[in-house]
């Protein structure tokens, strides 16, 4: 047992704040920086608030960004792309051949590609299903699916196997066409059709493989992404595809026993050299997203220092580092969207990312969890949204505000005592870790007050 609570990270959000819809434009978005130091807020600045701990909140927008950065910055992004994964269907029965319906409506969510055509998957109603049964979708669409689905093809999936997860193993008749049928899967706190299924899409969005978009990214656009290059911020890329371990609540008491989904991550070679760079001369490295961060938390914790068995450097679980193709296949095609040739030829994950003068793309399963104690060995800031309660989201950002970043070491304060939304009084917890968590509820707080919206459509928080 570790000294933290699940509980300790709840808070309570009016319903009318969760953004149903995405803002136009992007990056009209409201920005709230929150500094883990004391240091005074930045010039031309405005609507300052002040807590009881000495902390400096600042109302902005998103747009202003690049005024809140510094030349030299290093700005990384996750740019994997949501794939349509949510199928509507039917099971099998007598009238399916006419397409006018058959068995019981199915919803499906695609999790995972093991293979071309078998795929890990959720399926609502998924009792009614027995190994061997099969699902078609295409059909006539019933009211309750809604119009504009399937065009006329129609798809079957084999149910062959009931993982212990829950999850499906499905077989589909055709590797592709789930492409054309199957919908942007919106989170189910969205309650409102997306009229534009790009508005679920950052605007760099490349290779196919989320579930989840990574919602830090949605308020960039093209004139902002160039006014930050203007501004000598450096852009950098990496693929995390995203599963549905994103929304699913943590439901043990002690967070430390939760179990992260695995998702595929692949850091390009630039990208590499570029985080060495900024590294070896003093810049800072800001992660855009939790995604972006647990990528690069993972890289640098067992894989970015990690060498090959002939150098005799063990990786982060103390084992050799795994030769890459011995179970590491990424989903939906590919290393990450990267083209097989493309992939670093030495043949191990992670290859002496940081020593090596030469040093090769990065790829494999990431699956850090991270919580407040954490000590994080390459991010310095972070743009992210506002999270749900007791989320591996907000712990993650109560993590950073801790004053663990990277080159932050600690703000060296102890607690002051707070209340956490409703939540109640928080527990009594160590300073290092209590700290982070106080600092995040009470930023919270004041959104609250300040009426933003919250979670995937909504604004935007920058912690310095």
């Amino acid at each position: 047992m570790t000294d933290l609570r699940t509980a300790d990270f709840d808070y309570e959000l009016p319903p009318e704040l969760i953004a149903q819809t995405p803002i136009e434009p992007r990056d009209q978005a409201r920005l709230l920086i929150v500094r883990r130091g004391s240091g005074a807020p930045s010039a031309g600045s405005f609507d300052f608030a002040q807590d009881r701990s000495g902390q400096g909140l600042e109302h902005r927008r998103f747009h202003e960004l690049p005024e809140l950065l510094r030349p030299g910055d290093l700005l990384v992004m996750n740019e994997s792309r949501v794939i349509p994964a949510r199928l509507l269907g039917r099971k099998e029965g007598p009238s399916t051949s006419s397409g006018q319906g058959g068995g019981a409506a199915l919803e499906v969510l695609l999790l995972r590609e093991r293979e071309p055509g078998l795929w890990e998957a959720l399926v609502r109603r998924a009792r009614r299903l027995k190994v061997g049964d099969r699902i078609v979708f295409g059909l006539a669409p019933s009211r309750a699916m809604g119009a504009g689905w399937g065009e006329g093809e129609t798809l079957t999936a084999t149910l062959e196997d009931v993982l212990p997860s829950g999850a499906r193993l499905l077989r589909f008749s055709d590797p592709t066409t789930w492409e054309r049928l199957g919908q942007v899967p919106l989170p189910p706190y969205i309650r409102q059709p997306l009229a534009d299924p790009e508005r679920y899409q950052t605007v760099y969005a490349r290779p196919k493989g989320s579930v989840a978009a990574p919602t830090a990214g949605l308020h960039f656009t093209p004139v902002l992404l160039e006014r930050l290059r203007a501004r000598g911020v450096e852009l950098a890329f990496l693929t995390l595809h995203i599963s549905w371990d994103t929304f699913r609540p943590v439901t043990e008491a002690d967070p430390s026993r939760h179990k992260l989904m695995r998702e595929w991550c692949y850091m390009p070679a630039a990208t590499v050299e570029r985080l060495r760079a900024a590294r070896r001369e003093g810049r800072r490295i800001v992660a855009v997203g939790t995604t972006a961060c647990r990528a690069l938390e993972w890289a640098a914790g067992g894989v970015l220092g990690a060498r090959t068995p002939d150098g005799g450097k063990a990786s982060k679980l103390g084992e050799p580092v795994e030769p890459r193709g011995a179970g590491l296949t990424s989903p939906a095609g590919g290393s990450g969207g990267v083209p097989q040739a493309q992939i670093h030829q030495g043949g191990w994950v992670g290859r002496t990312a940081f020593e090596s003068t030469t040093p090769g793309p990065i790829e494999g399963w990431a699956d850090l969890l991270i919580l407040p104690g954490h000590r994080f060995k390459l991010v310095d800031a972070l743009i992210t949204n506002f999270h749900l309660p007791r989320s591996t989201l907000l712990m993650l950002v109560a993590a950073f505000a801790g004053g663990g970043g990277a080159s932050a070491g600690g703000v060296g304060r102890a607690p002051v005592p707070n209340e956490a939304l409703g939540a109640g009084p928080l527990a009594p917890i160590s300073a290092d870790i209590g700290r982070g968590r106080e600092l995040i509820l009470r930023a919270y707080q004041e959104a609250v007050r300040q009426r933003y919206r919250f979670y995937s459509f909504g604004d935007a928080m920058l912690i310095l």
